[in-house]
């Protein structure tokens, strides 16, 4: 199987390296016959790092120019990556990505990016949980199956970005019964709500994690569950559109996965590996 599509695409009109036209040009070059965007949904606390224009307007204007203009050589998409404490008006949008990026100090209204660099998530761990870092995994996870109840998206986003900067096992050990309950207790609450869960290529192509997003344990449990999953790179630049599909693939073969969702058409379709 080639997979020919990305659903999880961050350009320039959020913290991407690169402009939504040269993300389609890189598409084409790769032969994809779909490309569906997913900006970071405006976020307040945090706007370098998301749409800067707070409705989208500009976003959704360019994207649907690209649709046009591309319209006999690709299907372009537009959705949003939104963050739980930053949600979007959803109709605006072809699909919905649901993430967790941040923990939130409600006494200081202060919020952790437990993705944006080891020093942020020690600092969110001694700050907000008093240095126990296994009630932050929690209080991640917590959030994590509200977020997927609330706003049900149509793609759940690297479901475990808790252990981004926990290599060596930092912080806390990904090997132990206590943390993988924690986790595997989550997915089980978060996959009856039916989402996809994405197989998220993004770290594990930047060398910051050994496998891409969610972790083996986590997706032979969700595979058990008759869960769905697909391949994303929540890719930042044009070069790394589809970095490291095809292990992704072989992961997902291993964990037990015979199907893919993959968006073609401009659709979530099932399709056999």
């Amino acid at each position: 199987m080639i997979i020919r599509s990305n659903a999880h695409t961050h350009c320039d009109f959020c913290d991407g390296a690169d402009s939504a036209e040269s993300m389609v040009k890189a598409a084409l070059a790769h032969g994809f016959s779909d490309l569906g965007f997913s900006c970071h949904g405006y976020t307040p606390f945090e706007v370098e790092y998301s749409l800067k224009d707070s409705c989208g307007d500009a976003y959704r204007a360019e994207i649907k120019r690209l649709k046009l203009l591309y319209a006999n050589q690709i299907n372009i998409s537009c959705g949003v990556e939104q963050d739980f404490y930053a949600p979007v008006i959803r109709s605006d949008y072809d699909y919905l990505i649901g993430s967790v990026h941040y923990l939130k100090d409600p006494r200081r209204d202060v919020y952790y990016g437990v993705d944006a660099d080891q020093a942020t998530l020690a600092a969110c761990i001694d700050g907000l949980f008093g240095g126990d870092a296994m009630t932050m995994v929690e209080q991640f996870y917590r959030i994590s199956v509200e977020n997927a109840i609330k706003y049900q998206p149509d793609i759940i986003g690297h479901f475990d970005l808790v252990t981004k900067y926990n290599d060596i096992k930092l912080f806390f050990d990904q090997d132990s019964p206590a943390y993988q309950k924690i986790a595997l207790t989550a997915l089980d609450q978060a996959a009856a709500v039916q989402p996809i869960f994405e197989i998220n290529t993004g770290a594990f192509a930047n060398g910051i994690t050994a496998t891409p997003y969610p972790e083996p344990f986590l997706l032979k449990s969700l595979q058990k569950l008759g869960g769905r999953v697909m391949i994303n790179s929540d890719c930042h630049s044009a070069e790394q559109l589809n970095s490291c599909f095809a292990d992704a693939l072989h992961l997902a073969k291993e964990c037990g996965f015979r199907r893919l969702s993959v968006l073609e058409g401009g659709k979530f379709i099932e399709k056999a590996i």
